[in-house]
């Protein structure tokens, strides 16, 4: 990749009549990394990145932000204040969508974070708590924030230990 410092990476395959796969997996990581350059080191498995891997390496640039845009541009385009919503709805898939983690994690009471997601739905419409399609637009969404190092969401894990390549 254009990055010499990062790290692109695949899912764990282990039967050589799935080495195709593992070489796809490995280009699309890497098309990611190329399209979102970052001065950080960074790790990333396909595992990560999950099906928003075959719409960052796949589709256009500018498809890719309108897509983002689309989904989470209310709560980009509210700044800083937005910021914990964002953290919360990372921390919310983070933790298999577990509110009682989810407030473990951020520290913070769990109807805190009830209020959170129900505020994500005031302000974007999506339901993350209740629709799978919504959430599967959000997670879609927030790794590609990830990747382009948005502030409010964390990055990648550089000392991951995925399958790496």
């Amino acid at each position: 990749t254009g990055d010499r410092l990062a790290v692109a990476g695949i899912s764990q395959v282990t039967q050589p009549g799935q080495l195709r796969r593992a070489y796809r997996e490995a280009f699309e990581a890497a098309r990611c990394l190329d399209r979102y350059p970052s001065e950080s080191t960074r790790a990333i498995a396909c595992d990560e990145l999950g099906p928003a891997r075959l719409l960052v390496a796949n589709s256009d640039e500018r498809s890719v932000r309108t897509y983002v845009y689309d989904i989470l541009g209310t709560l980009i385009a509210g700044g800083t204040s937005n910021n914990e919503l964002l953290r919360t709805l990372q921390s919310f898939f983070e933790s298999g969508r577990s509110i009682r983690e989810t407030a473990t994690l951020l520290e913070v009471h769990e109807n805190t974070v009830r209020h959170r997601l129900g505020r994500v739905r005031d302000l974007t419409g999506l339901d993350v708590a209740g629709s799978s399609n919504d959430q599967l637009s959000v997670q879609t969404a927030l790794v590609i924030l990830r990747l382009q190092g948005h502030h409010a969401v964390p990055g990648f894990d550089p000392t991951s230990t995925s399958c790496r390549m």
